[in-house]
């Protein structure tokens, strides 16, 4: 079913033509059986099945996004979005499934109320903290932050292993678009500019935005009193007290 959400996202409409019907459709719509005499609610086993489905996905693409550079967020992005795609598309058949906000917010980690944490905002700030403003540099022609060439100077934090990947239906629906959304993540690797800007609002929401910034405010404010000040005040004492600009 997540190759539908996948190619609506896409917005592919020879692909999206070529699929086909939703086939699920006839399946969600048979609401009870009777097997060996007894009758069977598939229409509660098929919701119980998707919401764990549901949750199995979210979690998948968070945890592949722990697993990488603060880069990756446009890949997360598009997987919580093919997700939620295909939450509506179950809805229409199963109107008992859980809400898509619930499923993300298990999975998130971000289920306590008043909760200004997750999974999400506590990587993209290890990640912004340990990698982006120490290893990457501002390109004015690209108007985005690049990943220099690796130095000895510059090793990459440690990070969770990629977790293993249980099924291809839980990505994109298919090994295909698997393979196709993995080369438009390729793509978006190694800087971070507006597109990735606009991913992690959209990851992160208006409150774990507001905490990230915050945090890294309070982070470069630091960085100015506690480190570049004695570097700048050795400075000053180095240097004459008046230098005469050549003639």
């Amino acid at each position: 079913i997540w190759k539908f959400g996948a190619v609506a996202l896409v917005g592919d409409t020879e692909v999206a033509s070529a699929l086909g019907k939703a086939w699920y459709l006839p399946l969600t719509s048979i609401q009870a059986a009777r097997i060996l005499g007894h009758s069977v609610d598939l229409s509660r086993l098929l919701t119980q099945r998707m919401n764990a489905m549901l949750r199995q996905s979210l979690d998948l693409a968070l945890a592949r996004f722990e697993s990488r550079p603060i880069d990756a967020v446009v890949d997360l992005h598009r997987s919580v979005r093919v997700t939620r795609l295909t939450h509506l598309y179950l809805s229409e058949a199963l109107p008992s499934i859980d809400p898509f906000e619930a499923c993300l917010g298990e999975a998130n980690d971000a289920t306590a109320f008043l909760c200004f944490s997750s999974r999400a905002l506590s990587h993209a700030l290890t990640e912004c903290l340990a990698d982006l403003l120490p290893n990457f540099a501002y390109r004015s022609e690209s108007n985005a932050f690049q990943r220099p060439l690796p130095t000895p100077f510059t090793q990459p934090p440690e990070r969770d292993p990629p977790p293993r990947m249980l099924g291809a239906h839980l990505a994109y629906g298919t090994r295909q678009l698997n393979a196709e959304f993995a080369m438009h993540a390729a793509r978006a690797s190694g800087v971070f500019g507006a597109a990735h800007a606009e991913a992690l609002v959209g990851v992160l929401g208006e409150a774990g935005v507001l905490s990230l910034l915050g945090t890294l405010s309070s982070h470069i404010e630091e960085l100015l009193l506690y480190g570049l000040h004695a570097y700048v005040t050795e400075l000053q004492q180095a240097l004459p007290e008046s230098i005469k600009l050549p003639s």
